[in-house]
């Protein structure tokens, strides 16, 4: 993995094209996966049994992306700890959006799609931090395709809930990198002259020019005319949203999702990848 890392590093051209490839492979087929996978699996077997088989899928790769981190912790002279709670948290998260976030299990596939896309963008960026903020804005981009554009009909609130399985996917993509001792080849740099910060300011003041303006708003207004950009078009009125007998999940609201954003965030870029991990033997990242 250290090879193709440094390959990407040193081929910026091709890494570019690579994301922007991988990642309008991920977004622009949504309807046409969507209605494969209920031809394939949800029609013929119906909902309980289609969950259950992504369900053991997941599990199978859940059991997969374990054997890099156990083998990557052998090879640690410090920072075991640090490797393990990462891992540990991000399988209590998963279980955490199952039982709340979850529409149909094979949303799953969200940890995997964000996973790679953060691993080809770190190259990029040559930062955690920075590469796990602008994942997680691309993931934004994502489900505000198909919120506004996609299927806005359908749809009756912007979607925290898949921004926050996508940033937990990116996270676990970013820990296979940096278990093999891939690390921040940026340092140093004050912290308002970083691209996460800098992305992040420019993302809030013109979030707030637009609320201001009335361009955005969060929930629908009274009147008949409403803003251009409205993140919820129907108030959900109890904690936990029942479509099916057996579907109940919790719709994450845009301030509670900003927090738990901000949380997760802040967990893997600064508690995790935050301070680098020391090899028994020197890594090959250049």
């Amino acid at each position: 993995m250290t090879s193709f890392y440094s390959w990407l590093r040193k081929y910026k051209v091709v890494n570019i094209f690579l994301v922007i490839a991988y990642y309008l492979l991920v977004v622009l087929p949504h309807e046409q996966v969507g209605i494969f996978i209920a031809k394939t699996l949800d029609q013929p077997y119906g909902r309980d049994t289609y969950n259950l088989i992504i369900l053991v899928i997941g599990l199978v790769g859940l059991v997969g992306y374990l054997l890099p981190i156990w083998r990557g912790t052998k090879q640690l002279e410090s920072g075991k700890n640090r490797v393990w709670m990462a891992f540990l948290v991000s399988v209590a998260l998963i279980i955490v959006s199952f039982n709340m976030l979850l529409v149909v299990n094979v949303e799953i596939i969200h940890f995997i799609q964000y996973g790679v896309l953060a691993i080809l963008m770190m190259p990029l960026f040559e930062n955690y931090g920075d590469t796990l903020f602008f994942a997680t804005v691309l993931a934004v981009l994502d489900e505000g395709y198909q919120y506004f554009v996609l299927a806005p009909l359908r749809t009756e609130y912007f979607d925290f809930n898949d921004i926050i399985i996508d940033l937990i996917g990116a996270a676990m993509g970013l820990l296979l990198l940096w278990i093999v001792g891939v690390k921040n080849e940026i340092e140093g740099r004050k912290w308002f002259k970083t691209p996460r910060f800098i992305g992040f300011a420019a993302i809030t003041i013109g979030s707030l020019i637009a609320y201001l303006s009335g361009t955005l708003a969060i929930y629908p207004s009274e009147g008949d005319v409403q803003a251009p950009i409205l993140l919820i078009r129907k108030i959900q009125e109890s904690f936990w949203t029942i479509i099916h007998p057996n579907v109940k999940f919790h719709v994450v609201r845009p301030l509670e999702g900003l927090i738990i954003l901000g949380m997760l965030f802040y967990f893997y870029a600064e508690i995790v990848f935050g301070k680098p991990l020391r090899l028994k033997t020197s890594p090959t990242t250049s």
